[in-house]
């Protein structure tokens, strides 16, 4: 899939789909604010915001050890609470599941997962992708989407409070990295691994090429 061919409407629902996993509507200031620790990518979500209309702006969070993309708009803010639901201010617990037009589902949960998902070895052989989140009605809305597009995906809480979303069987894990728009360069190494699909690569966006070993093995880190 390539983004360049996807439109505006399905970049927004990206964007958006990133922001509700690892952004935030700040109430007061009309700012939204997305982070990530890859400046790479941070950058990315730059481009996409301005090739929106937006004037985005980037900086490094020394406190929270993270690239952040600013954008100040009333507008932006309407959208993403509107359109996608996700509340201004504190978020984790609160996001609901958004009402979306099946057509677009793909790019929201690809955002998501470029926020909040990793990959790791399961028993040293097989690879899964996962999803950590506190909202339960989100975590089910990705558990639900996933099994309507015929995923076995598995769902469970955990002591934290936190539900993970979870696809382990191998021929999935190659259609996942074929059917969603990942574009966070953490994947990598999996497309370079697996060999089965072509990671996306937005004009003006270099992805870089990773050791085929290396991982996400606990935790995810956007």
């Amino acid at each position: 899939m390539r983004l360049d061919s996807v439109g505006n409407r399905n970049v927004e629902t990206y964007l958006a789909g990133f922001i509700a996993g690892d952004g935030h509507l700040e109430p007061k200031t009309n700012r939204t604010v997305l982070g990530s620790g890859d400046q790479q990518y941070a950058e990315l979500l730059g481009m996409l915001l301005e090739s929106l209309g937006y004037h985005a702006s980037r900086f490094y969070d020394v406190g929270g050890q993270q690239w952040k993309v600013a954008v100040r708009s009333e507008k932006l803010q309407d959208v993403l609470t509107g359109n996608y639901g996700i509340p201004r201010g504190a978020k984790s617990k609160s996001l609901p599941a958004p009402s979306i037009p099946k057509e677009e589902l793909v790019f929201f949960v690809s955002g998501v997962f470029d926020a909040e998902g990793w990959y790791e070895m399961d028993k040293g052989r097989y690879i899964r992708i996962r999803l950590k989140m506190t909202s339960e009605k989100m975590t089910s809305f990705l558990h639900d989407t996933l099994r309507n597009m015929r995923y076995d995906a598995k769902y469970h809480k955990r002591t934290d409070g936190s539900a993970v979303v979870e696809i382990n069987r191998q021929a999935e894990v190659k259609k996942f990295l074929k059917q969603f728009m990942l574009l966070h360069p953490k994947w990598t190494p999996l497309y370079e691994v697996l060999g089965e699909a072509e990671a996306p690569n937005p004009p003006g966006y270099t992805r870089p090429t990773l050791p085929s070993t290396t991982g996400h093995d606990s935790e995810r880190r956007s």
